[in-house]
């Protein structure tokens, strides 16, 4: 399967600072990776768009589970993967794969479409800064999308003076641990050691209404946003219970829910 690997780099206009590098196959990248010659980023690389077979024996973790997005309505959805031909914005999109060297990573940002977010280190180290959403006027906000102009590995306080009464936590994470980013959470993450880690976005009971407002607002210029910010507002208006089992549940069994849950997803309703 090919992927386009990102760069990171501090005076790039595009969203988290990442740049595209040169298309390669993911077996080639890992060889790179691996013998130690690439500073190269596989950054968000969807599982059920291009592998969807290496999910069979995923679970998505309890606390995570009762992804809203997992609701919407399917009418050609594969029951070996779970995943819709052609796969759905969002919906199939994640989990999906980082694989980064040392010093790897992109640019503080804040997670699209008022989703959380939650990784799991398979290897390696990770550096994450967090910022409460009531730093954000410190952090420089860009006016294209949802990424500042500060970079926090190397702070330039001439330049963005306000950064240095921004206050931050810090984390390392290593391989075994999890993480969970609550929606609206700025962040900026480093590779401190080369490192693989796996990660999905959700909207659940605890964001939907904020995946809402942002979805609303994003839908104004971009169509596939109306698409989630309708079908959002429609479960939340249901009066449905918005939590899940309670427990870990295997890929298939997140993907279809119930058998009734499926019916009326295959009925569009």
């Amino acid at each position: 399967k090919g992927v386009v690997p990102r760069v990171y780099s501090k005076d790039s206009t595009k969203w988290a600072g990442l740049e595209d590098a040169d298309a390669i196959t993911l077996g080639d990248f890992i060889d790179k990776f691996e013998a130690g010659r690439t500073s190269e980023y596989v950054f968000d690389w969807s599982l059920p768009k291009n592998c969807p077979q290496l999910l069979k024996d995923f679970q998505v973790p309890k606390y995570f589970a009762a992804d809203l997005l997992q609701r919407f309505p399917s009418s050609n959805q594969d029951p070996e993967s779970g995943v819709d031909d052609p796969p759905r914005l969002f919906v199939d999109s994640w989990p999906s794969l980082f694989i980064g060297p040392e010093g790897s990573g992109g640019g503080l940002h804040i997670d699209s479409f008022g989703s959380n977010f939650w990784m799991a280190v398979l290897s390696g180290q990770k550096l994450w800064q967090f910022f409460e959403p009531e730093a954000m006027p410190y952090l420089y906000p860009s006016h294209r999308d949802d990424s500042f102009g500060v970079n926090t590995r190397e702070p330039d306080y001439v330049k963005y003076p306000l950064y240095a009464v921004a206050n931050s936590s810090i984390c390392v994470v290593g391989p075994g641990d999890g993480l969970f980013v609550p929606a609206g959470s700025p962040h900026q993450v480093t590779n401190l050691s080369p490192s693989a880690a796996i990660s999905m976005n959700f909207v659940d009971s605890s964001n939907v209404e904020r995946a809402i407002s942002v979805t609303g607002m994003e839908a104004l210029v971009d169509p596939e946003q109306l698409w989630i910010f309708d079908r959002l507002k429609a479960i939340r208006n249901e009066g449905k219970s918005l939590e899940g089992s309670g427990d870990d549940l295997p890929w298939l069994d997140f993907k279809f829910g119930s058998e009734s849950d499926l019916r009326l997803r295959q009925a569009g309703k």
